[in-house]
């Protein structure tokens, strides 16, 4: 019994201590438990008080934002008005300004005007010693802008003044001008013109009678600078209504053909046909002599003869 009763003793206090061991063990997991609760409502209470301080922060921000789009509105509207009484003060300005524009553009056209008439009437001074020169030869462009000069004169005094002493002396000025430049037009025709030789022509026969032949005897008695300005003055003249260079060219070229042809004629007068030494010479020259150069001889003298004949009834035939 005595034994059962330390047992039970034993027994109890084991109990007692176990109990109070599960009880210390419980309460400290709940201790660590409430300290853990409490660091995380420590940092949600670190939290509210920063994203309060964001808050009140921004909302001075807003604030402020708010009082400068105020003040800016108000400048703006201060700007705005003032703009406005520039505006109105600047438009009797600008509108000034443009009729000032406007009546300059007008006065410089007037000179320009005024200065193009004055052109007109001092034209004939200016160019007078140089249409009384007459043309330089390589050098025909000046002439011909005095003339046009002078063609510019007499439109103006034809539409606006006709009874003006200026039309008389612009057109006398224009009419010698121009028998200048077809005296200098006959000039250059004759300085370069001249017959050809009765071999230089018979080579052309035989040139163009042997087609086999590769020898070829040029005619061209002008150089490429006098076609050049020849054709420069006959394109002006004829711009200008002035037709008589057709004439002074057909009798100029017309009279180099009449040359010819009796240079022809006199040598085979001198020399008959039949002549053995004319045409050993030629045959020499060409090894042969076709019997269509003969009958091109003939064609050529039937038409100098008709030439000859008619010469004296019209001027302008041989063209």
């Amino acid at each position: 019994i005595v034994c059962y009763s330390n047992v039970s003793k034993q027994l109890k206090y084991c109990r007692f201590f176990g109990l109070s061991y599960i009880l210390q063990l419980n309460s400290i997991k709940f201790l660590k438990m409430n300290i853990s609760s409490l660091d995380s409502s420590l940092q949600a209470h670190s939290k509210l008080e920063k994203e309060t301080s964001n808050s009140v922060l921004l909302k001075e921000r807003v604030e402020k934002y708010h009082d400068l789009s105020t003040q800016m509105s108000e400048i703006l509207k201060v700007f705005e008005q003032r703009l406005g009484k520039l505006e109105q003060s600047i438009l009797p300005v600008y509108q000034e300004t443009e009729q000032l524009q406007k009546r300059q553009q007008n006065l410089e056209a007037t000179l320009n005007c005024l200065e193009t008439v004055l052109a007109h009437y001092d034209v004939s001074q200016d160019v007078c010693n140089l249409v009384h020169q007459g043309p330089n030869e390589g050098n025909v462009g000046v002439f011909l802008e005095a003339l046009g000069r002078l063609r510019s004169a007499m439109e103006y005094f034809l539409h606006h003044n006709s009874q003006s002493v200026e039309l008389e002396n612009v057109t006398s000025l224009f009419n010698t001008g121009c028998e200048s430049l077809n005296n200098h037009y006959r000039m250059l025709l004759k300085k370069n013109g001249s017959a050809l030789k009765p071999v230089e022509l018979l080579d052309l026969i035989y040139i163009e009678d042997d087609s086999s032949s590769d020898e070829f005897t040029s005619f061209r008695q002008l150089s490429q600078s006098t076609r050049e300005e020849l054709f420069t003055i006959s394109h002006w003249l004829e711009q200008n209504l002035r037709f008589e260079y057709t004439m002074i060219y057909s009798t100029e070229r017309g009279e180099v053909v009449l040359r010819s042809l009796q240079h022809l004629k006199d040598h085979q007068k001198s020399n008959s046909w039949g002549n053995e030494a004319l045409v050993s010479t030629y045959m020499t020259r060409k090894q042969r002599f076709s019997k269509c150069s003969f009958v091109i001889y003939l064609v050529l003298k039937l038409i100098y003869a008709i030439i000859e004949e008619n010469r004296s009834r019209s001027s302008d035939l041989v063209s």
